[in-house]
């Protein structure tokens, strides 16, 4: 058998066929490449919008418990400030009232002592 007689035209235009099939070949695996990337891309940046939604929602949370921590605090602040203040008040309470009983007995004391010097006055006349 004899080979066949390919003329150098032939086989250079054969290896430029071959080249742009390879070309095309690369260029087509390299924009499914691109299209897997960017639908990876999508998905990554769809996954962070959903999480950071997610920690919105998680620091808004946080913040309501955090204004009821606070009020709770300023609540028990206050009633620590009665509680503290409440003692020195009633003390004050009690001295006036020691004070008023003072002067009511005092003052009985005085009438009892009219009473009497009326009454020893009566019985002498």
């Amino acid at each position: 058998m004899s080979q066949p007689n390919y003329t150098p035209n032939l086989i250079n235009k054969s290896h430029i066929l071959l080249a742009a099939i390879s070309t095309l070949a690369a260029v087509t695996s390299l924009s499914l490449a691109w299209d897997s990337i960017a639908e990876t891309e999508e998905l990554n940046i769809q996954k962070l919008a959903r999480q950071n939604i997610a920690l919105s929602e998680r620091v808004s949370a946080l913040s309501t418990s955090n204004d009821r921590l606070k009020d709770t605090v300023n609540s028990l602040k206050i009633k620590i400030d009665f509680l503290q203040k409440t003692p020195a008040t009633l003390l004050k309470d009690v001295d006036s009232l020691e004070e008023k009983v003072r002067l009511i007995w005092n003052s009985s004391q005085q009438n009892f002592e009219l009473i009497n010097r009326v009454d020893e006055k009566h019985s002498r006349q």
